[in-house]
């Protein structure tokens, strides 16, 4: 996960590794393996632990656990723009193909170049008792761009002569943070409110880019530029309200504002990064030599960074926090223990820390059985993106999996990958 980013070297495996540990966040809920297997449409369903993260006011429903615990749940997947997921681990192990599947490898790659976006949302621990609950969650959001002829010269090197290599939007950004919560419900009726409070606390923020290369002629070698600046932490906090209401037996009406009132404040004090690839970097491939360069070229920046690094700094700090989200959900669970859950999100402000879609539209069904629960559900960006998902609960074990696309980029490419949820939770009625 750390490697996104990081390494100067790995323009493009790094960016192929961040791609193996990413999910496509629905808005800013850390999901679980139990909203996964319903695609996100589980902001009615939540309950105990789990409505920390999704509406506080589930706390105070009837028929909510005593008390109940999680530890941890953790949702990771990939996505790529061009190439399939599976076929990351060809491009990894380039030295070992011949040339015509290098040839096959590259043809995959867009024109415009390959993206590839990650997202770790971990709730590591949350703990319910009647109507509070309390929650720490882990975030990592990372992206990364890789122009077609980056990916030409990993896996072909440098052609000698050759002065036409374009780096194109070759870029990077990584934001890491923790979420610490603290909610509380109360039910009155049939009608149940709830808040949930956030401090957030920010480990890292980063952004990195590649410059176009320049030539030496004269010992026929190729320089390519890559650079990185980091701020190192920052704080914030954030307020969620909620309500929800049981108007009939078995039906839940859910609603929740998340970051309602918020603020996130990221260090303006900088460090730098930065390396240059040669063509020996390209044709030797030894990406752990290249990557100790550019950690060991770290150099403070302070808040007014110069060249370079005041050219890729630009725009780091700009919505660096989780934006304002509406969140809607039902739930209806029939007496043969058949629920249906429906759910909508949207961003109500900007924020760069909630994921690749700012909205999901969606629909799930989950069924208890003799030796657990089955869970199938589907979601949309309301665009071309959808979300197929499924899950199981076996005794405290909880699975997810899901299946992710989007609407088609740049060359008609689209957007393609999976999503995996484990957890462990327990609970007592």
């Amino acid at each position: 996960m750390n490697v996104l980013n990081r390494t100067g070297a790995g323009i493009l495996g790094a960016s192929l590794a961040a791609a193996a540990l990413a999910s496509p966040a629905a808005a800013q809920i850390p999901l679980n393996p139990r909203a996964l297997g319903v695609a996100g449409a589980y902001v009615g369903a939540a309950r105990g632990h789990e409505a920390v993260f999704a509406n506080p006011a589930n706390l105070g429903l009837a028929g909510s656990p005593r008390w109940s615990l999680g530890f941890p749940q953790v949702t990771a997947g990939a996505t790529v723009l061009g190439p399939e997921l599976m076929d990351l681990r060809d491009y990894f192990n380039y030295d070992d193909l011949s040339e015509q599947q290098r040839t096959e490898l590259l043809a995959e790659i867009p024109a415009g170049g390959t993206a590839l976006e990650g997202d770790v949302r971990a709730p590591l621990v949350t703990y319910q008792n009647g109507g509070f609950a309390l929650g720490v969650a882990y975030g990592f959001l990372g992206s990364h761009t890789v122009g077609r002829d980056v990916v030409d010269l990993f896996l072909n090197g440098y052609q000698q002569g050759r002065t036409d290599y374009s780096v194109g939007d070759t870029r990077g950004s990584r934001a890491t943070y923790w979420d610490f919560a603290a909610a509380y419900g109360r039910g009155a009726g049939p009608l149940s409110v709830g808040v949930t409070g956030h401090y957030y606390v920010g480990r890292g923020l980063v952004q990195t880019r590649a410059f176009e290369p320049t030539y030496d002629l004269a010992t026929r070698d190729i320089r390519v530029d890559y650079v990185g600046v980091n701020s190192h932490g920052g704080k914030g906090w954030g307020l969620d309200v909620g309500a929800a209401l049981q108007p009939v037996s078995g039906l839940v009406l859910s609603a929740a504002v998340a970051n309602a009132v918020h603020s996130m404040e990221w260090s303006e004090e900088l460090d730098g990064r930065s390396v240059t690839l040669t063509r020996a970097d390209f044709r030797d491939s030894d990406f752990q030599v290249v990557r100790n360069r550019y950690e060991q070229s770290e150099a403070e920046l302070g808040e007014v960074p110069t060249g370079r690094f005041a050219e890729v700094a630009q725009g780091l700090l700009d919505d660096a926090e989780l934006p304002t989200t509406l969140r809607l959900g039902a739930a209806w669970t029939l007496p043969s223990g058949t629920t249906l859950t429906g759910a909508y999100h949207d961003d109500l402000s900007e924020g760069r820390l909630a994921g690749r879609w700012s909205t999901l539209a969606g629909v799930g069904l989950q069924q208890k059985l003799p030796v657990g629960t089955v869970r199938v559900g589907w979601s949309s960006d309301l665009d071309e993106g959808s979300i197929l998902g499924g899950g199981v609960t076996l005794g405290p074990i909880d699975l997810g999996i899901a299946r992710l696309t989007t609407a088609s980029e740049s060359d008609g490419a689209s957007r393609n990958g999976y999503v995996g949820s484990f957890g462990l939770s327990v609970r007592v009625p």
